[in-house]
């Protein structure tokens, strides 16, 4: 008999507790001849299982048994297998999510990069943000990457705009956030290990520049001519698996 740990989710998915995975490749073969019939008779849908680095050889056995891979984060490769012809699985995740954020002080001033990598020309600034981590709020993030890059505390305001294209990282597209923010603080410090240049510029000398590139002079007018959309916390349809506050763009009024 099988002695997997499972769990059963809504949509008669059967998960396999990875904490319960045996040692021994021939024990793991076992379980799954004994379980995968079962949970099919029983009118399970797909099996999920996830196997961390450490138990990587464990992975052509679920392979030979049916199992395919999904997708791979960290130190853990999950793989599944249709129980039935007309089971839906979800697809891996198709994007990033990015933000960066439009930070203008009391004297009219941008905070403004110009970055270390891609050889970038003296001119090419930029505006800070990098990618939102996951279980991170938008707002959270935009307000951490400057902070981490420049040195500079911040306070969200509103979201501006937002870029979506595929550019097939890793067969992956993009989507951007830009957001307005508050700047606290005016002393820089670089993050040197990504920034080769950090200040604060005066809009309008942004604007003008001729080595700033259209879509960043785009996204800086939109935020200080349009109020943008405000953030505001929701609680999720009740799930056991979601445990933190959702994110609520709305215009304002």
């Amino acid at each position: 008999m099988s002695s997997f740990k499972i769990n059963i989710n809504r949509f008669g998915a059967v998960f396999i507790d990875p904490d319960s995975l045996p040692d021994k490749t021939h024990t793991f073969h076992k379980w799954l001849a004994d379980a995968l019939p079962t949970w099919k008779q029983a009118g399970y849908l797909s099996a999920w299982v996830e196997i961390p680095e450490e138990r990587a050889y464990l992975i052509q056995t679920a392979v030979d048994m049916g199992f395919s891979f999904h997708n791979a984060h960290g130190h853990t490769l999950t793989l599944n297998h249709r129980l039935a012809p007309n089971a839906v699985l979800p697809d891996d995740a198709s994007h990033y999510l990015g933000a960066g954020g439009v930070a203008i002080n009391e004297n009219n001033e941008l905070l403004v990069i110009r970055e270390k990598y891609h050889n970038a020309p003296p001119g090419n600034y930029k505006l800070p943000g990098g990618y939102v981590h996951a279980g991170e709020n938008i707002a959270d993030a935009v307000v951490r990457e400057v902070w981490e890059e420049t040195g500079v505390e911040a306070t969200f305001q509103s979201l501006v705009c937002i870029r979506h294209w595929h550019v097939d990282r890793f067969h992956k597209s993009d989507i951007y956030c830009i957001c307005l923010l508050k700047p606290l603080t005016q002393e820089i410090v670089i993050q040197e290990e990504e920034i080769a240049e950090c200040r604060w510029m005066p809009v309008d000398e942004f604007l003008a520049h001729e080595d700033v590139g259209d879509f960043n002079k785009g996204v800086v007018k939109t935020a200080v001519s349009h109020t943008g959309f405000i953030s505001s916390e929701f609680d999720p349809p009740t799930n056991p698996t979601i445990n933190q506050k959702g994110e609520l763009f709305l215009p304002t009024t």
